[in-house]
């Protein structure tokens, strides 16, 4: 399909359809909107091999768009499932592809959403941006608001995106926001070379020059990741492959965190921020506020970032500033080359020109590291093979820390 020549394009959506599905060049100028109608009992199911089913999405790949696209829900409950090998389910989100000089802005209001990917190479996206090698000019807008969320990833490379943004090979000069506001989530990854984000904004191969502001809101989260190769995300921002001239904000705030990794080879991060082999200039900044924060670590070669900065292989000129407040703090690692990091900034063959400032404060804090090669980290700043050319303030306060 080729749109050329074109002023506005408006399209509204009354059906359980997606708005657009351009795989061929689209040149659109104007907007692209699909607001539907509300809906009870929203189902969307990919069921077989190869099998794609979209629901109140809009999808375009290979885009020339200059506008904006807007997409908004609030069909109560969701469910979206792709079952199957090579199978795609798409519910209340957006997917683009080519360039973009304008935004895209994705608004869900539900009470239940419920995402599962099982299955080979299963994708299930729900309440999500995605940008998959996309040139983006403006604001990448993704809201999310619901009462309770489920996400689950189970199988063989299957990934699983709740309420998230997740940028692929894509260059974005602007602004990424991404805000969830659910008083009860679960994010679980369980099988092998298993992705599963949730409230996460996730850079792959892929440039941001501006800002990406991240914020989660919760009275209980729980993230986890079980198997091998099983990498589940929580409320945190993860660079990888990316380079970033700007800042980054990661917000979380809640009554109950709890982050959990058991297997071979795995990683759970919540409210936290990563960067792997990754160029920043600018600041990262981590913040979380909760009652209680669980982080635990069990297995062979198992990392759990809570509350935390992570760089490895990475350089950063600029400002990391990781701040984490509450009551009770407690961070294990039990096994073979476990690594648990809790209210910390961890730096791992990396180059940092500037200044890390860590910051905690509780009332109870318990860090536990049991096995071979076990390190468990707690309200502090660790540098292994890594260079800093600046200062390093770490700061602990409270009751039993």
């Amino acid at each position: 399909m080729k749109i050329s020549k074109t002023l506005l394009l408006a399209i509204c959506c009354l059906s359980q359809f997606s708005v657009m599905d351009a795989s061929a060049e689209s040149n659109i100028k104007g907007a692209v909107l699909n607001i539907p109608t509300k809906m009870e009992k929203d189902v969307n199911v990919a069921i077989g091999t190869d099998d794609t089913a979209r629901q109140n999405s809009i999808s375009g790949r290979n885009l020339d768009l200059t506008g904006i696209v807007i997409n908004k829900n609030e069909s109560d409950p969701n469910v979206n499932a792709a079952i199957g090998s090579g199978s795609t389910a798409n519910q209340d989100s957006i997917v683009i592809g080519g360039k973009v000089r304008g935004g895209a802005m994705n608004i869900n209001k539900t009470k239940k959403k419920l995402n599962v990917a099982i299955g080979k190479d299963s994708t299930a996206n729900q309440a999500t941006i995605r940008s998959l090698d996309t040139d983006v000019n403006g604001v990448l807008s993704n809201m999310s608001k619901s009462d309770k969320a489920l996400n689950v990833a189970i199988g063989n490379k299957a990934a699983a995106d709740q309420a998230s943004i997740n940028a692929e090979g894509s260059k974005v000069n602007g602004v990424i926001l991404n805000t969830v506001n659910v008083p009860t989530q679960l994010n679980v990854g369980i099988g092998n070379d298993i992705q599963a984000a949730q409230g996460a904004t996730i850079l792959k191969n892929s440039q941001l020059n501006g800002a990406a502001v991240n914020t989660l809101s919760s009275d209980k989260a729980i993230n986890a990741s079980i198997g091998s190769q099983v990498e589940a995300n929580q409320a945190t921002i993860r660079m990888e492959d990316s380079r970033m001239d700007g800042a980054l904000i990661n917000t979380t705030s809640g009554n109950n965190l709890i982050n959990v990794g058991i297997g071979n080879k795995v990683k759970a991060n919540q409210a936290a921020t990563v960067m792997k082999n990754s160029r920043a200039t600018g600041a990262i900044v981590n913040t979380s506020i909760s009652k209680t924060s669980v982080n635990a670590a069990i297995g062979n070669k198992v990392e759990a970032d809570q509350v935390s900065t992570r760089m490895e292989n990475s350089r950063l000129t600029g400002a990391i500033i990781n701040t984490g407040a509450g009551n009770n703090l407690i961070n294990v690692g039990i096994g073979n080359k476990v690594k648990a990091g809790q209210a910390s900034t961890v730096m791992q063959d990396s180059q940092l020109t500037g200044a890390a400032v860590n910051t905690v404060a509780g009332d109870n804090a318990i860090n536990a590291g049991i096995g071979n090669e076990v390190s468990a980290q707690q309200g502090s700043t660790r540098m292994e093979q890594s260079k800093i050319t600046g200062a390093v303030v770490n700061t602990a306060a409270g009751q039993n820390v």
